[in-house]
């Protein structure tokens, strides 16, 4: 599956709010293998920010960059067209179950937005 490198960066943190949930062995397996998946370019977009960030913050703050900041439009100009940027990634889509333990599941709206096409619910 194509993924720009926005989606890639959100959902690794998104798949790890799941992934601390206590699941069927299926479902934490697949959750692994999706992280695993999705830890190479998660290093490489991660990497490729930070100096992105870097770059353009003003010497005070070496690691952050504000929209008052005088490099803040060249800031964004650089992170947007890093975070459009495509790659392939082997990609199987994780059905989680709606209830565990005879207990219903929970996931904030937020992290499924974040990770639609990848996760649903049964």
């Amino acid at each position: 599956m194509e993924l720009s490198y926005a989606v890639i960066y959100s959902a690794v943190d998104a798949l790890n709010e799941l992934a601390a949930k206590e699941w069927p062995v299926k479902v934490s397996l697949a959750l692994t293998k999706l992280l695993k998946n999705l830890s190479g370019p998660y290093e490489t977009v991660s990497k490729v920010r930070n100096g992105v960030i870097a770059k353009h913050a003003p010497e005070e703050t070496p690691n952050k960059v504000e929209p008052e900041d005088e490099n803040w439009a060249a800031f964004v100009a650089e992170h947007n067209e890093l975070m459009t940027e495509t790659e392939e990634v082997e990609v199987e889509k994780v059905i989680l179950p709606q209830m565990v333990d005879d207990k219903e599941v929970s996931v904030k709206p937020s992290t499924l937005n974040i990770l639609e096409g990848i996760v649903e619910f049964e």
